[in-house]
């Protein structure tokens, strides 16, 4: 063949292989296992730093479920918060568009597809730029406490046990 040609396949080769886009192939791992099975000491191993081999805890295997979507679909609580401290994403979808908090929304688990949904929101948050600030009583200038009839309008905004204003910004 001519050397030219040659160059010219390897040249065109080389441009369809990275025009193309790249995806992850579907990737099962132990984490998905264990966390269907709830077996949570088998699955805290996995998680720990004592395992040698490290698996990607968002992998997500033919029907595009991580490993906490197969623990909130099953309704396996001990699971999820392993899978939380291990920095798991509760913001993924499986191939159907479902969160693992609708997953476990739909199975009958009502009160972890709550804190799914609450973890989800606040991995949200933090990834997009917003922060709460917390204001307390000690941080107001004299000024700031508007005084009424009855006394600081401060003491009546907070009650005793919060003690504290927050605020969302962007």
């Amino acid at each position: 063949m001519n050397k030219k040609f040659i160059q010219l396949f390897l040249i065109t080769l080389a441009f369809i292989k990275t025009a193309l886009p790249q995806t992850n192939p579907p990737q099962e791992t132990p984490l998905h296992f264990h966390a269907q099975n709830n077996n949570y000491n088998e699955l805290r191993f996995l998680l720990s730093d004592r395992n040698p081999s490290k698996y990607n805890i968002n992998a997500f295997d033919q029907d595009g479920y991580t490993a906490l979507h197969w623990a909130a679909q099953n309704g396996h609580p001990f699971c999820v918060y392993l899978l939380e401290r291990a920095k798991a994403d509760f913001n993924i979808t499986d191939l159907n568009g479902n969160t693992a908090a609708d997953l476990a929304r739909q199975h009958g688990h009502d009160q972890l597809a709550n804190f799914l949904t609450e973890v989800a929101q606040e991995q949200w948050d933090k990834r997009h730029g917003k922060k709460e600030i917390v204001i307390t009583l000690e941080d107001l200038a004299p000024e700031d406490i508007v005084e009424d009839s009855d006394g600081p309008l401060a003491k009546k905004m907070w009650s005793a046990q919060a003690n504290a204003k927050k605020i969302s910004t962007e």
